[in-house]
């Protein structure tokens, strides 16, 4: 091992590297110089093998490779060891060594007006590379595409652990079993509105323990911030594995995501409802939410379900469409008469504004129909699946 600084013959000088290492391969005009240890030059001056193959080749106005698979740096004609050595030294001069203190010391990165800029460990000097050396402009590429395949590499492994939470998922609630008593079958139109009028309560049933479990479950993961990609999914696989139907799927998501703060809330889990709610049903029982929410539960709140209602199509969780055909009913299967009725009477004036605002849409339409004739993108009017319709029991 030799001193990394050619001016000091100190042998307890801290700074060493290994001597450079080269021999002669063929002959003519293919002879070239191979440097059989420049890797472990690069690694005891901390920085790349292939930014010191790239000077040689600059300095010796020579075409120059540094070969990764067989850890050759190799430099086309015919050059002794201690000419190379000596330009070692001057790379190392040039971009290893601190200008204040000269300790290879040196961290290197590219400030915003795209410039090779040196900071010193050791006495906190900083200064710019000459930028008018082409080595530069090579260490710049190199720091950027280093940085590059950081950011590839970090997406990846968040990805995988992404994958790896979800594979998690499925081993966990691929055995949870749900009382048939509490979710029967029964198909028939009075055992329909039975269950769909007391679904929230059996959610807040202490005597359902599953159930229970399941919330507690629940909110232990979301301390771990997942994402709402993954958050959605865990839904989606508690609601299979239990046989669950969108409406009880809806409810479960609501228990876990809405309190008293509900119209703050609506905006910060909109990308995980956004998820649940493209069935028409699933947002028919938000709607349901609400009417239990504001008009039981929290009965205080009464006088804020237009604005929740308004935040919960303005997030595009619910249609207009769908809005409008729940304002015209009479009744409801999740909250009595009377309260359903106040409900509507409260959320009247977000209602009118729909229906004002499909009035000019229509009247806009007309105008442009005399132009155009009518329009053959139209929708079919159907509603699309989530991608999870098996799950949808009745």
């Amino acid at each position: 091992m030799i001193n990394i600084r050619k001016d000091i013959i100190d042998e307890s000088y801290r700074y060493k590297m290994p001597a450079l290492e080269s021999r002669i391969e063929g002959r003519g005009n293919g002879v070239k110089t191979v440097i059989t240890n420049m890797n472990k030059i690069a690694e005891a001056l901390e920085t790349e093998p292939d930014i010191i193959t790239k000077f040689f080749g600059f300095e010796l106005g020579a075409q120059s490779k540094w070969e990764k698979k067989t850890l050759r740096s190799v430099v086309n004609g015919r050059f002794d060891t201690d000419d190379l050595q000596d330009l070692l030294y001057k790379f190392i001069d040039k971009f290893i060594l601190c200008q204040g203190c000269f300790l290879p010391e040196l961290d290197a990165k590219i400030d915003r007006h795209n410039r090779l800029e040196f900071s010193c460990r050791a006495c906190g000097k900083s200064f710019y590379a000459d930028s008018s050396n082409r080595l530069t402009g090579f260490i710049i590429k190199s720091l950027e595409l280093k940085k590059q395949e950081e950011r590839k590499k970090s997406k990846n492994l968040q990805a995988k652990k992404e994958q790896a939470k979800i594979d998690e998922t499925k081993m966990e609630f691929q055995d949870v079993e749900v009382d048939e008593n509490d979710w029967a079958l029964d198909t028939s139109k009075a055992a329909e509105e039975m269950r769909l009028h007391t679904q929230l309560g059996l959610l807040r049933d202490p005597k359902k323990t599953n159930m229970k479990l399941l919330l507690f479950k629940f909110r232990d993961f979301l301390e771990s911030q997942p994402s709402p990609q993954l958050i959605s999914f865990k839904i989606k696989q508690v609601a299979k594995a239990c046989s669950w139907n969108r409406t009880t799927r809806t409810l479960f998501a609501c228990e876990l995501f809405f309190s008293s703060n509900m119209l703050e809330q609506i905006p910060k889990t909109k990308e995980i409802f956004s998820r649940l709610m493209k069935h028409k049903r699933s947002q028919i029982v938000l709607l349901g939410y609400l009417e239990r929410f504001c008009g039981e539960e929290h009965r205080n709140f009464i006088e804020f379900a237009p604005h929740i209602l308004k935040a919960l199509y303005d997030e595009d969780l619910i249609e207009e469409e769908n809005i409008l055909e729940w304002a015209e009913q009479t009744s409801s299967k999740f909250t009595s008469e009377t309260v359903f009725k106040e409900i509507i009477t409260k959320v009247q004036p977000v209602v009118d504004w729909l229906k004002n605002a499909e009035s000019e849409s229509e009247d806009d339409g007309e105008d442009d129909d005399g132009d155009d004739g009518d329009d053959d993108g139209e929708d079919n009017g159907e509603d699309n699946d989530d991608g999870d319709g098996d799950d949808d029991q009745n």
